[in-house]
C-alpha cells in the first residue's frame, strides 16, 4: 500500500459552483479556520449539498481525480493523508473527499480536522510573513510525522496553494530515495510525474567551512562556536524548526545541545 500525502484546496467547491449558484461558498471563501465556529451551520449546509452533488463524479475535484489516476499509475492500494490550509473551505473539502472515497476498494483516507494537525496553522496567503515563518514550517513538520517510509511515499501536489509546489518538490528531492511527486491539470486527464531534479548538496563544503559561515557574523565569537562533532550532532537534532527558520543555534555554545533544528537538516544529514 502506497502512502500518498495529498494537499487539499477548494476545487470541489469551484466545480460545484459552476452548476449551482451557492452564496454560502462566497461567504466562506478566504475565511480563516479560526472563524469556523461562527459558520458551523453554513458549513453543514454547504457540505451536505456538495456531497450530494459530487456523488459518483470522478472529476468532482482535482484531488479526487488525481488520486484515482495515481492508483491506476502505481497499481497499488493507497493510504491517503489529506493536508489542508488554514481556511474554512480546505478542511471542509477534505471531509467531503474523505467521505467520497468511503467504501471504495483500494482507498484508505486519513484526515484529522484539528488545528495544528492536518489543518496546518499559518498555511494561508493573507499574510506572507506568517506563510513563510509558520505555515511552511508547520507543513513540513506535519509531513514528517506522516511519513513512515520515504521509499513507500508519494506526494500529490495537485490541490492546495500553488505557492507550496516548489517547496514540496525540492523537499521530495532531499530524501535518499527521492519521493515521487505527481500533479494533474484539472482541465486535463494526463497525470504528470515530476522529473527528478539533477541536484546534489555539497556536504563536504558545509562541514569543512562551518566556522567560516558563523565567523563572518560580526557578533559571533569563535570561542562560542561548537566543535565539528557538536555541529554535526546539532544538524541531526535540529528538526523542530523548519529550514526556513532564522534560528542560529550554535551562536551560543552553551545552548547547542538544547537547540531545536530545521526540518530538512535531518534529511540532509542522514543523506
Amino acid at each position: 500500500m502506497k502512502n500518498v500525502v495529498t494537499m487539499v484546496g477548494s476545487s470541489i467547491f469551484e466545480n460545484y459552483k459552476k452548476s449551482k449558484d451557492d452564496e454560502i461558498y462566497n461567504d466562506l471563501k478566504d475565511k480563516s479556520f479560526l472563524d469556523i465556529e461562527d459558520y458551523e451551520e453554513d458549513c453543514r449546509d454547504l457540505k451536505a449539498s456538495v456531497i450530494k452533488w459530487a456523488k459518483d463524479k470522478p472529476n468532482a475535484s482535482a484531488e479526487i481525480k488525481s488520486l484515482l489516476k495515481i492508483k491506476d499509475e502505481v497499481k497499488e492500494n493507497l493510504s491517503i493523508h489529506l493536508i489542508t490550509t488554514d481556511t474554512i473551505l480546505s478542511p471542509l473539502a477534505a471531509e467531503i473527499i474523505k467521505e467520497w472515497f468511503e467504501g471504495k476498494e483500494g482507498f484508505e483516507v486519513h484526515f484529522e480536522k484539528e488545528y495544528g494537525k492536518d489543518v496546518i496553522k499559518g498555511l494561508q496567503v493573507r499574510n506572507s510573513k506568517n506563510f513563510e515563518e509558520q505555515g511552511l514550517m508547520n507543513l513540513f513538520e506535519r509531513i514528517e510525522e506522516i511519513i513512515d517510509r520515504p521509499e513507500n511515499t508519494i506526494f500529490n501536489i495537485t490541490g492546495g496553494y500553488k505557492a507550496v509546489v516548489p517547496f514540496l518538490t525540492f523537499y521530495a528531492q532531499l530524501y535518499k530515495n527521492k519521493i515521487p511527486t505527481y500533479y494533474i491539470f484539472e482541465i486535463e486527464d494526463e497525470l504528470i510525474k515530476l522529473p527528478q531534479l539533477p541536484i546534489s548538496l555539497d556536504f563536504d563544503l558545509i562541514e569543512d567551512n562551518f566556522f567560516a559561515f558563523e565567523v563572518i557574523h560580526p557578533k559571533t565569537l569563535k570561542e562560542d562556536l561548537p566543535t565539528k562533532e557538536e555541529f554535526l550532532l546539532c544538524l541531526y537534532r535540529l528538526l523542530k524548526k523548519s529550514f526556513f527558520s532564522q534560528t542560529r543555534p550554535w551562536a551560543n555554545k552553551s545552548k547547542i545541545l538544547s537547540a531545536g533544528l530545521p526540518e530538512a537538516n535531518r534529511i540532509v544529514f542522514e543523506k
